[in-house]
């Protein structure tokens, strides 16, 4: 049985689960558990007012810009859910985003 796990975090307790995978890892939660900041507010950070800036700012601090914190912790959540069940098979859904 292939499991669905989105939140990085969790995805070592569930890996030593009998399991034969991942079978559905939805990037958006993904986005939301490792990330915790809308694509479209990275995307637009220079438009953003202040308070909104104050809230993003320290989940970003250490990296160089917001496309780069975007980037890295999508690759190290998507990496962590396949680390965690290695060597068998992880599928990922992309983003399905409407806004």
């Amino acid at each position: 049985i292939m499991m669905n796990v989105g939140n990085p975090e969790s995805a070592f307790t569930f890996g030593q689960l009998p399991n034969d995978g991942i079978g559905l890892a939805r990037l958006e939660f993904v986005i939301n558990n490792a990330i915790g900041v809308h694509p479209k507010a990275l995307l637009n950070y220079d438009i953003l007012d202040a308070a909104t800036k104050a809230l993003i700012d320290p989940k970003m601090k250490g990296y160089g810009s917001p496309k780069e914190f975007y980037i890295q912790k999508i690759t190290e959540g998507v990496a962590t859910l396949a680390a965690s069940v290695y060597p068998k098979r992880i599928i990922v859904r992309l983003s399905d985003f409407k806004s």
